[in-house]
């Protein structure tokens, strides 16, 4: 073993190690402002051993710039689409060696499935060579590959040694390696198309009006556009900020079992009526669940409890109130009755028991 090689060893880990911790805090810090999504960001840098052995394997007489392996940052991201949003961000980022970078998918070409990636060759730059904390670290190379959740996961069976995916194998055995490569790009493709359509659609409705809004069907997306324009039009608070997504599925679920399947059918009985006087027993500010819940116990309060059952155990004193304004007590307290609800005298809330509900059945 060299004794310059080992000292160089040396060297190269400690400084890599700042550095690899340097890079991934900054990566993160810019995906979040930009609001781009990731799996996972890691770190790893090569052992002593095999910094000295690659150094004495490739023959190299300027390690510190030939290898660029040393410490590696490994970006997995979920969709094909986000690849290239954050290849923009490490290019701006970064200086990059572009003669030792590559992009794996366009290596292999129309014809070629299998092990695909981005990769760069990076360096902090000599914009950052003057802040301190980076003046050792600044020239040091580091390399950065993107991946998506599927092309990390084939390209971690196709390098894992125990399952022998690479090499001279079987034709019959190649073509099947190739046939499931390729079906896991399919699906990578899919999921990217999946999340542009989503993307594409609530752009459509946010920018519709009213009557093409109105023919809608009542889904997660749709009704969170209804929520924005329920504010507005009634200068209301419909709290769905802190709503969780089940809270939405809950909500779109009772809502068709209703009878209500169009956006359209909603206006129907969240009506001035029914806003007014719901501001007058709850004032401005109310929850998801719940809401929708009074609008369709106000609209029909048997055709509830006919289609949707009991998801609720309790009511409140305010709740029975509200519902007595256009029922009478005395029906509302034989209707909830019927159906095995008891009243809740400490104004029991039913977005809490909803999520009390969810989690028991998850």
């Amino acid at each position: 073993m060299s004794e310059t090689h080992s000292s160089f060893a040396d060297n190269a880990i400690k400084k890599h190690s700042g550095l690899k911790e340097s890079v991934i805090s900054i990566i993160n810090s810019v995906l979040r402002k930009e609001n781009i999504q990731t799996l996972s960001i890691t770190g790893r840098i090569k052992d002593k051993k095999s910094i000295i052995s690659k150094i004495s394997r490739k023959i190299y007489n300027d390690p510190s710039n030939q290898m660029t392996d040393i410490s590696g940052i490994r970006i997995i991201t979920y969709f094909d689409s986000d690849i290239s949003k954050i290849s923009n961000v490490i290019k701006n980022l970064f200086e990059i060696d572009y003669a030792n970078s590559l992009d794996q998918i366009s290596k292999l070409g129309n014809d070629k499935i299998g092990y695909r990636s981005v990769h760069f060759v990076c360096r902090l730059g000599e914009n950052r060579s003057h802040i301190p904390e980076y003046t050792e670290i600044s020239d040091l190379v580091f390399e950065i590959q993107i991946r998506t959740i599927l092309q990390h996961a084939w390209a971690e069976l196709a390098h894992d040694r125990s399952y022998k995916f690479t090499g001279s194998l079987p034709v019959d055995i190649s073509r099947k390696i190739n046939l499931y490569a390729g079906l896991l790009e399919i699906a990578d493709k899919g999921f990217n198309e999946i999340i542009e359509n989503i993307n594409e659609y609530s752009s459509k409705i946010t920018s519709d009006v009213d009557v093409d809004f109105n023919k809608e069907e009542i889904n997660t997306l749709s009704i969170k556009e209804f929520i924005y324009r329920i504010n507005k039009k009634y200068n209301i608070e419909l709290n769905n900020k802190t709503a969780k997504e089940r809270n939405f599925s809950t909500t779109v679920n009772e809502l068709n079992k209703f009878g209500l399947n169009l956006i359209g059918d909603l206006w129907g009985i969240i009506n001035d009526e029914f806003i007014e006087k719901f501001i007058a027993s709850e004032g401005k500010v109310f929850h998801l669940l719940g809401f929708f819940r009074d609008s369709m116990l106000y609209n029909n309060i048997d055709r509830y409890f006919e289609k949707i059952g009991t998801p609720f155990s309790h009511l409140t004193e305010k709740d029975i109130s509200f519902y007595s304004e256009k029922y009478g007590r005395e029906k509302v307290l034989r209707t909830i009755k019927s159906y095995g609800v008891d009243i809740d005298h400490d104004m029991y809330e039913w977005e809490e028991e909803a999520d009390i509900e969810d989690d028991e059945n998850f």
